[in-house]
């Protein structure tokens, strides 16, 4: 098994276990291709920070757990970061979190980007989501082609689409940098950093 497999796998331990009261959680659903980078980043990261924890999946370790499994995966999480997430796993990822946000459990935020669509859409932060979104509206702010002037408007308006919009484009940018700072981010909140060219 590649190291960085082995990482991923045991994430959680490799991270802390020793979390305080004010010790975050953040859980990244990554690619299988996008895996290795963003584990050095989450490394790098925990390294400074101890009592955080940065729990990194794969698409095809969510389809080994079970339903209480990734229930229990989601609910032990304060924030979620799903890139390239499709089919069956994208599915189970927002039906999940829509239960248990409907219990008021789980994750105080979900960011879904470069996925499937609907699991993009319920991409949430407290009480504002991107449903407010259509699917084509949705495709529209993040194609390469310049985004229609009301709708980015719109966009820019809500503090959660603005944020979703400039954390999807720090994760976009990639490199050690830019990942440790929007797993920081997810920590931390805050204003989303700048991309590093």
């Amino acid at each position: 098994m590649r190291a960085w497999r082995r990482w991923v796998a045991g994430a959680a331990l490799a991270l802390g276990l020793s979390g305080t009261a004010s010790a975050g959680t953040v859980l990244g659903v990554v690619s299988e291709r996008a895996a290795p980078e963003v584990a050095e980043a989450a490394a790098e990261l925990a390294r400074s920070r101890p009592s955080d924890r940065i729990v990194l999946r794969t698409p095809q370790q969510l389809a080994e757990l079970d339903s209480r499994g990734l229930r229990a995966l989601l609910a032990g999480s304060d924030a979620v970061i799903a890139v390239a997430v499709f089919g069956e796993q994208g599915v189970r990822l927002r039906e999940t979190t829509q239960a248990l946000r409907r219990e008021q459990r789980g994750p105080a935020a979900l960011y879904a980007f470069h996925s499937e669509t609907e699991l993009a859409r319920g991409s949430y932060r407290g009480t504002d989501s991107l449903q407010v979104f259509s699917a084509a509206e949705i495709a529209a702010l993040t194609a390469d082609a310049p985004t229609p002037p009301a709708l980015a408007t719109r966009a820019e308006a809500q503090p959660f689409a603005r944020d979703w919009l400039a954390l999807r484009a720090l994760w976009r940018e990639g490199g050690q940098d830019n990942l440790r700072d929007a797993l920081r981010w997810l920590l931390d909140g805050g204003a989303v950093p700048t991309p590093i060219a």
